[in-house]
């Protein structure tokens, strides 16, 4: 079996790229946090898409693409609560649903739980609104042009804000609730073997 193919590498630079965002937002350099997040963006739906075109999906692809996910984003998220560009409220819900996700998935694969370790639709959606929502908190510290819209601005930060919140919550739970059927599966299968 192949660890090493295209879209792992994919994945594995997108993990690389936590540290470069640690130090572009410490030195105020928006402008390239907004066009890299968007290529962070890109390679996580070019990684999936190559390895399913590729017929190339491994185990390691699987737990790698949402590592480096939640580890990029949770590194922006923490950076820009630090300097005090995302209010800490927002940064301690979106670290504590990935502690929540990798803790759960942890306990699962202790204890040997048989376990579908494909994200959630819902996790995704979330995913989709983390980003969309640096992006545009990044674009919006650049003072790009176009995102200058007047009372348009209030209404895309309410409703990205917002959504991204509902969802973190909505998945967050879904995999709580996931869990616990497997759980419940697997003392089942123990109790009537």
């Amino acid at each position: 079996m192949r660890l090493v193919n295209v879209p792992n590498i994919i994945s594995l630079s997108r993990l690389f790229l936590a540290p470069v965002f640690v130090w572009l937002i410490a030195n105020s350099r928006f402008e390239e946090c907004f066009y890299l997040c968007l290529i962070a963006g890109a390679s996580d739906m070019i990684d999936g898409l190559a390895a399913r075109a590729m017929g190339d999906q491994t185990t390691l692809g699987k737990y790698l693409d949402p590592i480096a996910d939640k580890v990029l984003l949770a590194t922006i998220y923490v950076s820009l609560g630090i300097y005090h560009l995302l209010p800490l409220w927002i940064v301690i819900l979106v670290v504590f649903r990935d502690f929540l996700i990798f803790g759960g998935a942890l306990l699962v694969l202790v204890f040997n739980i048989e376990y579908d370790i494909r994200p959630l639709m819902i996790s995704k959606i979330n995913t989709f609104l983390q980003i969309l929502l640096v992006l545009w908190l990044f674009g919006i510290l650049a003072q790009f042009e176009f995102l200058r819209a007047g009372q348009l601005i209030g209404y895309v930060d309410f409703i990205l804000l917002y959504g991204m919140i509902v969802t973190l919550i909505w998945s967050g739970a879904a995999y709580v609730i996931k869990w616990i059927n497997a759980i419940n599966r697997e003392q089942i299968t123990h109790e009537n073997p």
